[in-house]
């Protein structure tokens, strides 16, 4: 007979856990979304998905850097980053509205702005996630990098 740690342990391992973690770290991330969205006053929605992507991309950059600076294979840490990095900051961050926004302002023939906010978002997207891993390099362990 198998013992109840034993169970306890196979439920664990299953997927409904990794989902369950993912479901409510991305529930966390919609309703932060959404509050950044509401204090930014007016039509500002650019600002708002701007500010959603580039703070997503910062903190996703330094906790997948600290992550691969610790024992990424530890199951808590495992965890942490379904929590944060695949439920809250993905559902934090969108992609899909940064698509459609652009889309719309195409469509409604404001191509200069599209492109410039495109730019904007990717390249300060990108220097975002560059500075966040450059910061959680110096804070993490100085244990080396997994391969």
């Amino acid at each position: 007979m198998k013992s109840r740690w034993h169970r306890l342990t196979q439920f664990a391992s299953s997927w409904w856990v990794p989902a369950i973690i993912i479901f409510v770290g991305g529930a966390l991330g919609t309703a932060s979304r959404q509050a950044v969205t509401m204090a930014i006053p007016g039509s500002e929605q650019l600002l708002s998905l701007l500010l959603i992507n580039v703070t997503g991309a910062f903190l996703l950059g330094m906790l997948l850097e600290w992550l691969q600076r610790t024992d990424a294979l530890n199951a808590h840490l495992q965890r942490i980053r379904l929590f944060f990095g695949t439920g809250f900051l993905g559902c934090f961050t969108t992609y899909s509205t940064f698509a459609v926004t652009n889309a719309q302002l195409i469509d409604n023939g404001d191509v200069p702005k599209a492109i410039a906010y495109g730019l904007l978002t990717v390249i300060t997207g990108f220097l975002a996630a560059a500075i966040g891993m450059a910061i959680a390099s110096k804070i993490s362990p100085t244990e080396e990098p997994h391969s």
